[in-house]
């Protein structure tokens, strides 16, 4: 969000996480419009690419030794020694927080719905 340049590997994570927790591409793509090298183009195709719209294979996000490794792991705190996956790390957050301090994308449509979404 500072508009810096981040490697193909961070922004990877970034997406695949946020198509995980529902967002849209259109929300993604609007994310990442702080960027200086920005092409809406280009961040479409590979968000829908990543979520499984323009490729067979819907990606998941790296592990958290994965997102180590490359250095994409940031502001690690206590939960971090427990988790080993950036989505387990979400869920716990959301069960954690407040309702009234919580905005979760695990909606339906991308949608925050401070529910933990169900299937139905």
């Amino acid at each position: 969000q500072k508009g810096e340049h981040l490697p193909h590997h961070s922004r990877f994570a970034i997406t695949s996480f946020l198509t995980s927790i529902g967002m849209t591409t259109d929300e993604i793509v609007e994310l990442y419009r702080v960027n200086s090298s920005f092409g809406e183009e280009m961040t479409r195709y590979q968000t829908d690419h990543i979520r499984g719209d323009s490729s067979p294979t819907e990606y998941s996000p790296p592990s958290c030794a994965t997102m180590q490794s490359y250095g994409d792991c940031v502001n690690k705190d206590d939960l971090c020694e427990r988790i080993p996956h950036p989505m387990a790390y979400y869920e716990e957050r959301i069960d954690d927080a407040d309702d009234e301090d919580l905005e979760d994308w695990r909606g339906q449509d991308g949608e925050a719905d401070g529910e933990t979404a169900s299937a139905e």
